[in-house]
Parts: C-alpha cells; structure tokens; sequence
C-alpha cells in the first residue's frame, strides 16, 4: 500500500461514516481530512508503517548495517533508514 493508498483507504472510511449525514458526498471529497488526520499522526511524532517490513525496508536495514563506521550499527539510524524506505513514508521536501 502506497501513501496515497492509504490516504483513499482512510478516506472510503470517513465517507461511510459520515454517509448517513449526507449520502451524495462521495470518498473523494473527505481526502483533506483524511490527509489532516495522517498528517496529525505524523506531528505527533508518530508514522504509519507497513505490518511486516517490505523488500525495500529489508534492504535499507542491511545498507544501513553496511554505512555504520563500526561493527555494530546504531539502532536509531537503522530504524531511520528503514522507515524512510517504507512505501508509506512521508514524501521528502524539495
């Protein structure tokens, strides 16, 4: 699942919630608040993350392990690289 998969995903969902309110509005139209809210997760300091690590994440894990200047890896940087390399992961800024 992308991020963009994810943000319709979450957005089917409000629309079938607020269907009963107002059952012309369709999915397309709750996307906004269905980026406000992942957007939300993320200041809070939080991210959304595939169940299982995907291929690329695997690989990310292992390059990070192949970067350290020592033997032993630190932890932080391997989770950063893993989580950059999530499908779901937060675009970068130009």
């Amino acid at each position: 699942m992308t991020r963009a998969e994810l943000v319709a995903a979450m957005a089917r969902a409000i629309q079938k919630r607020a269907e009963m309110l107002d059952p012309d509005v369709t999915w397309n139209e709750w996307v906004p608040e269905a980026t406000a809210a992942l957007a939300a997760i993320e200041s809070a300091g939080g991210v959304v993350v595939p169940r299982e690590a995907t291929p690329a994440m695997v690989d990310a894990h292992f390059q990070a392990h192949n970067d350290a200047e020592t033997f032993f890896a630190d932890v932080p940087d391997v989770w950063r690289a893993m989580l950059a390399a999530s499908p779901l992961a937060k675009e970068p800024s130009p």
